[in-house]
């Protein structure tokens, strides 16, 4: 069947999937009805993620994560400009700087996570007369799934740092009145690092690290967030370097 002229052309590759191009094309048109409505703009590209990846389900098509992470995200951006979301029409997708793309991916990552999920399930595999997924394919959701809740752990963790700084949660361990210096040593030692590996961590000197924990000299901010996400990394928890009141 033809594509209706708003859908991307590259849809017609999934030759299932085109079988599904009219409920497609109504599940975007029903979208983009509560968009004119006054509904929230991500919430409506979230909708519009889900038409997509449904229709991958439902043609028995597998959800490999290129098709999450790029095919799908390309035909979202494609709607919304289509449809003037922004109120114009937006660059085409594949112009966009990298950083631009990652920001537009990323408000769709809950539903990525889901049709991971989705995917997985043993009611929504794709119908074969073989008896199963291959060693190669079970590896590769693995692999889907552990890429996932690696990305999930880092974005907790930077929110969870922003929120000890902003006073909004209290650190991981106990606070004490202890000098930056005192700080950064014990958490050195903590890591079982000498001081020549702390410097070469954070990027600087060995003489520059005796100073900070001699107190010959103060930390600038940089050094004490390097100091923190390298401390962070290693012990695996949130460190926080507290200045002295």
């Amino acid at each position: 069947m033809d594509l209706p002229v708003d859908l991307p052309a590259d849809l017609a590759d999934y030759l299932a999937l085109s079988e599904f191009a009219g409920s497609i094309y109504a599940d975007l048109l029903r979208v983009h009805a509560k968009k004119l409505e006054g509904a929230d703009f991500e919430l409506c590209l979230r909708e519009t993620y889900d038409a997509y990846a449904k229709a991958f389900i439902d043609a028995h098509e597998i959800l490999t994560d290129t098709i999450l992470r790029e095919t799908i995200p390309r035909w979202v951006f494609h709607w919304v400009s289509i449809r003037q979301w922004y109120g114009y029409k937006l660059d085409e997708y594949a112009t966009l700087r990298e950083s631009s793309k990652w920001d537009f991916v990323n408000k769709l990552e809950s539903r990525i996570a889901y049709w991971q999920a989705e995917s997985l399930s043993p009611s929504k595999r794709p119908e074969s007369p073989l008896p199963g997924p291959s060693l190669s394919t079970k590896s590769h959701i693995v692999e889907q799934f552990r890429r996932h809740i690696e990305h999930q752990g880092e974005l907790e963790h930077e929110r969870r740092l922003r929120a000890i700084r902003e006073g909004k949660e209290a650190p991981s361990e106990p606070q004490r009145e202890e000098s930056i210096a005192g700080q950064i040593n014990r958490l050195r030692r903590e890591c079982n690092w000498t001081e020549e590996q702390l410097a070469e961590k954070v990027g600087v000197t060995t003489r520059t690290v005796q100073r900070h924990l001699a107190e010959d000299s103060m930390p600038y901010a940089r050094h004490i967030a390097t100091y923190e996400r390298v401390f962070s990394k290693q012990l695996e928890r949130e460190v926080v370097i507290r200045k002295m009141s």
